[in-house]
């Protein structure tokens, strides 16, 4: 049959645990890099499309495109420019996973509590101060909420990455099983795969509670 049954799944996931640990190590690293480089850039497009408008206007169109072109169709020009390197991958990861941040960013710097920016204007307080002391702690609920989603994303963005050109990985396992018809194998490492999602999104929501501790 062409679905393995799950005590072949189970049974692979055991007798390969070697292969798919060094496979999840390995697009581990991509997505954690990657979900960085979305977070830093996500937050600081997001900053500044809310103190210049103007620039808020010019990258907005950008910032949708972004994500209306496919990304299977953007990654092997990306493996040409920068080599089937790890930061081919990590480069595709940010690319999928920057949008829902910068997106929830903001939209929370724009609603930000309006007694507190009248309050802080009231009393000469400028954009700058304004933005460290009410508009960004109020807007951390809505970044982690961007990233929990980045998050699962991220490990899409992983995959692909990897089924561009890369020589180790979850992604490239599932290639490589598939290519030996080893379709126990490749259940196995989507159930890695999706057990790296949960972890990712579980540790966004940990970092939450740490970080936001006035929730």
């Amino acid at each position: 049959s062409v679905l393995p049954p799950p005590s072949l799944v189970a049974r692979a996931l055991v007798d390969d645990a070697g292969v798919l640990a060094s496979a999840a190590r390995q697009t581990g690293l991509e997505v954690a890099l990657g979900l960085l480089v979305a977070a830093v850039l996500g937050l600081a497009l997001a900053i500044a499309m809310h103190l210049a408008p103007i620039v808020g206007r010019s990258l907005r169109p950008l910032l949708v495109a972004s994500q209306a072109v496919p990304i299977p169709a953007i990654a092997p020009a990306l493996a040409l420019w920068l080599g089937y390197s790890l930061a081919t991958r990590v480069v595709v990861v940010a690319l999928v996973a920057f949008f829902p941040v910068a997106v929830a960013a903001g939209d929370a710097l724009r609603r930000a509590e309006p007694d507190l920016l009248d309050l802080y204007r009231s009393f000469g307080a400028g954009p700058g101060r304004v933005l460290l002391d009410v508009e960004l702690p109020g807007a951390v609920p809505a970044v982690f909420s961007g990233l929990r989603v980045a998050a699962a994303f991220s490990v899409v963005g992983a995959v692909l990455g990897e089924w561009v050109g890369a020589a180790d990985g979850l992604g490239y396992l599932i290639l490589l099983s598939s290519n030996d018809l080893r379709a126990d194998r490749v259940f196995a490492a989507v159930v890695v795969l999706a057990a790296l999602g949960i972890a990712l999104v579980g540790g966004c929501a940990l970092a939450e509670r740490r970080l936001a501790w006035w929730r």
